[in-house]
């Protein structure tokens, strides 16, 4: 049997964050599905990874009643029809990509880079038929990983700060589109 890989936190978590699956990174660490469940507990508890990162990713992801609970109460819209989304810089457009999902806490972007902790502001410009101001707001990179044959940017980022105004539309945003796929 070969020797046991050394794990190093950093390169553990960019495995995971590249969509990397749990029996990859069991068989790449010489771990068990309970060691495997350990050291994700010892990523949350270093704060290398959060629970949100890892919710829902295997049997082995840790998460307690209280991330479950808070990650219910802000279940993201998935989105099927396309909804621009800006990096502004200086009242200005940096970059554009589009919305992968949105609840009232994150927003699921493909096709605009960051890496995690990286802050970013952010003008949504939902469709006309939608009826909607533009959005603005702050949001920090939790997870980057790189997807398909163009290793094209998605990125999850957490809404940090945000204007009233633009709270509000977010919420007639997420109404809306709840609506339209309830239909």
């Amino acid at each position: 049997m070969p020797p046991k890989r050394k794990i190093r936190a950093a390169e553990l978590a960019e495995y995971i964050r590249s969509g990397m699956t749990d029996t990859e990174l069991m068989e790449i660490y010489q771990l068990s599905s309970e060691g495997l469940r350990h050291i994700f507990k010892q990523l949350v508890e270093a704060k290398v990874m959060t629970a949100e990162e890892l919710y829902g990713r295997s049997p082995a992801a840790p998460v307690s009643e209280e991330v479950k609970l808070r990650l219910r109460r802000s279940a993201r819209i998935k989105m099927e029809l396309p909804l621009r989304i800006y990096e502004i810089e200086y009242s200005t457009i940096k970059n554009e990509g589009r919305v992968r999902d949105i609840s009232k806490t994150g927003v699921g972007v493909r096709g605009i880079g960051a890496k995690p902790g990286e802050l970013k502001t952010f003008l949504v410009v939902a469709d006309k038929s939608l009826q909607l101001d533009p959005i603005v707001f702050q949001a920090e990179c939790r997870w980057e990983k790189r997807e398909g044959a163009d290793r094209e940017h998605i990125v999850g980022f957490e809404i940090r700060n945000i204007p009233d105004s633009s709270a509000e539309g977010l919420d007639r945003l997420i109404e809306r589109l709840k609506a339209m796929l309830d239909l």
